[in-house]
């Protein structure tokens, strides 16, 4: 029942953020421009290598980070709310949920499991340059499995502290 609670408010937060994000019509000052980026990120929980994409620079934004490879293949689904900005650095807090998706194909049998993970942490990305359009950043924070097609006793209630680096380029 926890997790099912747990779930519930990961889906309220994103929802606020992501209509707060996209329907933000009135910005409180001119440094509050809403701009895409689109990159790679690295190391985890999306191993070895993910496209990630993120919707607005300060403020309130969205980020989507997903990749597949062999028989390993994740999805991230963020809200994020930047915490402080300085010239050219900016901190932000995020929550979301990812799924992860695992193909067993050793032995004589296939095994398909799905896990549905809330996560939640912190980051900061640095805007090097003159104009500032790329970005580089590290995010740290904690993902609880929620969900597994197979069985969720595997994780024992647990969560995994997860980080990445990534690379951005900003439109």
């Amino acid at each position: 029942m926890n997790r099912i609670k747990c779930c519930l408010a990961v889906f309220i937060v994103i929802f606020l953020l992501t209509n707060s994000a996209l329907t933000a019509s009135e910005k409180s000052s001119p440094s509050d421009t809403y701009t895409w980026g689109l990159g790679i990120s690295a190391i985890s929980p999306g191993l070895p290598i993910a496209v990630k994409a993120v919707y607005g620079y300060t403020g309130w934004g969205v980020q989507l980070e997903c990749n597949y490879f062999y028989q390993w293949g994740m999805a991230r689904l963020d809200g994020r709310r930047t915490v402080f900005t300085k010239p050219r650095l900016e901190g932000y807090a995020f929550a979301g949920i990812t799924t992860h998706h695992f193909n067993d194909m050793e032995g004589t049998t296939q095994s398909i499991e799905n896990i549905l993970s809330v996560d939640l942490g912190i980051g900061a990305e640095l805007r090097p340059g003159r104009k500032g359009s790329l970005g580089l950043g590290a995010e740290g924070g904690l993902m609880v499995p929620f969900y597994s097609s197979k069985d969720l006793d595997d994780y024992s209630n647990d969560g995994f502290i997860v980080a990445n680096i990534y690379f951005l380029v900003w439109f």
